[in-house]
């Protein structure tokens, strides 16, 4: 029997051909997790909070706490729409959810807390008692010289959250037109101006006629720049309820006709 050679060409491509293999398997594409990147965040969030507090005298971090709820649920709504805008495999990471969930509780307890606290505490309360009689009492030295032109129904003074003064006053009229209602109100405005209010109301109702209702107008100014109208800019915001001026009267009603009673009927002659 005669060997058969190979030819070295052919045994050196037959040594260098790589054996064969089975083919591999494609990698399954990870699951995102969505969750975990607001979890980073609020907790970035709140250790730089903790800092800003530690290391910024001014920092108000009741603002602070009071912002971080609303940021959170933005930034884990974003990544839910991201997430659920782009095709793969996803799912909600339960722990990093109800940890976000509860970091965002705490801090909407902390924004709670001052207020709460001072409702609760009497030392506070009282405070705010006298200072609102405090009040008070400068507002009707303000207003004694003022009080013989434009006669005050009644006077209440209110302080709001941030112990600010907040007046009401009834005037005791009548008016015939918004512009005779708004300088009185500007005449008592510049009386107490002083006292620097953060909100003012003024209304009038005029009881005179009882069958018709009660009837009247109001003005509210809220801001620095409403403060410093003149009387015509407030007679432009004035509102009336009720009959407002200028309405025409309604008719007097007519007194009821006697009825007379009717004629029976007659009978047909025979």
């Amino acid at each position: 029997m005669t060997e058969h050679k190979m030819d070295p060409v052919q045994e050196q491509e037959g040594r260098s051909a790589p054996s064969p293999r089975a083919p591999q398997r494609e990698k399954a594409a990870p699951v995102r997790r969505v969750g975990s990147i607001t979890l980073g965040i609020v907790l970035v969030m709140t250790g730089a909070l903790f800092l800003a507090y530690y290391f910024l005298p001014g920092f108000d971090w009741q603002l602070a706490v009071r912002l971080a709820p609303p940021l959170a649920l933005m930034a884990m709504g974003v990544e839910v729409l991201f997430f659920a805008s782009r095709p793969g495999r996803w799912k909600y990471d339960f722990l990093s959810v109800f940890s976000g969930l509860v970091l965002m509780g705490g801090c909407f307890c902390l924004a709670m807390l001052p207020a709460v606290w001072e409702e609760l505490n009497p030392q506070h309360r009282y405070e705010r008692e006298m200072l609102c009689r405090s009040y008070e009492v400068q507002m009707y030295d303000a207003l004694a010289g003022v009080e013989q032109e434009v006669p005050l129904r009644n006077m209440e003074v209110y302080l709001d959250q941030l112990d600010a003064l907040e007046v009401t006053l009834e005037l005791y009229g009548p008016y015939e037109t918004e512009a005779e209602f708004a300088q009185d109100c500007r005449l008592l405005l510049d009386a107490f101006s002083e006292l620097q209010p953060r909100a003012v109301s003024f209304y009038w109702t005029d009881r005179s006629d009882p069958d018709r209702g009660w009837t009247g107008c109001d003005l509210t100014l809220s801001s620095p720049v409403q403060m410093d109208w003149n009387a015509d800019q407030m007679a432009e915001q004035v509102s009336g309820y009720g009959w407002k001026f200028g309405d025409p009267e309604l008719p007097e009603e007519t007194e009821e006709q006697e009825l007379l009673p009717e004629e029976p009927l007659g009978t047909e002659e025979a």
